[in-house]
């Protein structure tokens, strides 16, 4: 078998088994959901109080800027385990001793990981020709309309496809810390975009921002003179209070293509990158972590806490089994730090995030699903089990915060409402995904929007709203049912949700 012909037979059948996923399904239906924003103007782009005209030119764009967002973001920890899965099913074992070589490997991973985000672009291209014509303000033009989806969001996808190879590729981003970093690099991605502006790097800036920004701004400078540079991307795209003007466009020169092109390139190289370390699965099984007796003694407490809590307790210990000692110390100073701090809560709810991500899915990649479905209550047992022990986890993460806000009791119930949400959310999540990234995927966004910047509604920590509080326990409660869900349909048809 010729390399070429190798690659595009691993390619094919990786993309045809990944997109029957669940964990696919349900990243295209939250990019859906983001289209639909976009189309009844809750997502879109505001420059100074105008907004174009909803012809292909800025229909495109604007479903592009989603695409490279939303998309860009989730579809890394959709994408992200081709190898890991290899390794685990044995697979991998099987095409080492193949004359597949390590290149050819990797290459063929990635245009798998590349195809799974095409074929939900492609959906999207779709959807923003309906949106178009729905809105009905200018004629279609389907070709003004794709090219940048083609050019732009193309190339960024196949970088992030690249990014997921690349992290699973490196032992110690292959699990949550990678996933946390790449939810930071891409962050730093689209602030550096704004920052391009229209020098001569825009074409090279992935997700888009630096191609499109200078060409709205200027548009609207041309025809409003009192245009201060203002623009907000995330709210007002269809606002009838908006003034309307004709974008006319990206003029896509070659210099333009070309730097596009050389995005994947780079996103070839990247991938092909680990290549020269791969240990092409015939690395021996990593040694059991050898801790001192120091950790040892240090774990102590929380074990004996556990042993004390029945069922709850014992998913509580195989949540804390999987950690180091550090992480533990580190988990106890940020719940001292909340007594003297009321924002080190912050911090308190997203650095459990790796322990909470195994909720709903340790089972399942642990083989014990089946028995553990066998026995009494295996439906709905489990579930609350593990919510509690992830509810209990919340709740000594921010130990210090509570007891800062005994007399307050709009803050705890504002606690107790954030305990139970979070470890609720990593169970659906992780019941119907299969495996941790989803939730890592979903909370990271939230917890950032919310609780670091703040944003009403989302801020979960700081909220003293009835109503918001009310909405937060509901969600908890829809999601729990979600798990509980998720585990009879995985009774029913004998395997993992």
């Amino acid at each position: 078998m010729s390399a070429l012909r190798a690659v595009g037979w691993l390619a094919r059948a990786d993309l045809l088994e990944r997109l029957r996923r669940s964990s696919t399904l349900a990243v295209l239906a939250f990019v859906l959901l983001a289209a639909w924003l976009v189309h009844t103007g809750v997502l879109g782009i505001e420059v100074g109080g105008w907004r174009g005209v909803y012809d292909s030119a800025w229909v495109g764009m604007a479903m592009t800027l989603v695409v490279t967002t939303m998309l860009g973001l989730l579809g890394f920890y959709l994408v992200k385990d081709p190898i890991t899965r290899d390794r685990r099913t044995g697979v991998g074992q099987i095409l080492a001793a193949t004359p597949m070589s390590n290149g050819a490997y990797l290459v063929g991973k990635w245009l798998s990981s590349t195809g799974v985000l095409l074929a939900l672009l492609a959906v999207l291209a779709v959807a923003a020709l309906a949106m178009q014509v729905a809105h009905g303000e200018a004629s279609l033009q389907p070709g003004r309309l794709a090219l940048p989806l083609v050019l732009v969001a193309g190339p960024a996808l196949a970088l992030v496809a690249a990014a997921a190879i690349l992290f699973e590729s490196i032992p110690w981003l292959r699990g949550g810390a990678g996933n946390v970093l790449w939810f930071f690099l891409f962050a730093l991605g689209l602030w550096a975009g704004f920052e391009i502006g229209n020098g001569p790097a825009a074409g090279l800036d992935p997700f888009g921002a630096g191609i499109f920004i200078p060409s709205l701004r200027a548009s609207v400078a041309a025809i409003d003179p009192a245009y201060d540079g203002d623009i907000v991307i995330g709210s007002g795209a269809y606002n009838p209070v908006l003034r309307t003007f004709s974008w006319p466009g990206i003029h896509w020169t070659a210099g333009l293509v070309a730097s596009r092109v050389a995005l994947v390139a780079l996103a070839a190289g990247v991938a092909l990158l680990p290549s020269f370390w791969f240990d092409r699965f015939d690395a021996p099984a990593a040694p059991a972590r050898r801790r001192s007796a120091r950790w040892a003694s240090r774990r102590e407490p929380f074990v004996r806490l556990a042993d004390r809590l029945g069922i709850v307790g014992a998913e509580l210990r195989m949540m804390l089994a999987g950690q180091p000692g550090w992480w533990l110390l580190v988990l106890v100073g940020l719940a001292l730090a909340g007594l003297g701090r009321p924002e080190a809560i912050v911090g308190s709810w997203i650095w459990p995030l790796v322990a909470w991500s195994g909720l709903g899915c340790r089972a399942e990649r642990e083989g014990t699903l089946p028995l553990l479905l066998s026995t009494p209550g295996g439906v709905w047992r489990p579930v609350l089990a593990a919510w509690g022990a992830g509810a209990l986890l919340a709740a000594v993460a921010g130990a210090g915060y509570l007891v800062r806000s005994a007399g307050d009791p709009a803050a705890l119930a504002a606690f107790a409402a954030g305990c139970a949400l979070v470890p609720a959310l990593a169970l659906a999540c992780g019941t119907w995904s299969g495996g941790p990234r989803l939730f890592e995927a979903v909370w990271l966004p939230v917890w950032y929007v919310g609780p670091l910047n703040r944003a009403p509604g989302l801020d979960i920590v700081r909220t003293r709203s009835p109503v918001v509080i009310s909405a937060w326990l509901l969600a908890a409660s829809v999601l729990l049912a979600l798990a509980v869900a998720g585990r009879a349909r995985a009774r029913r048809t004998g395997r993992g949700a």
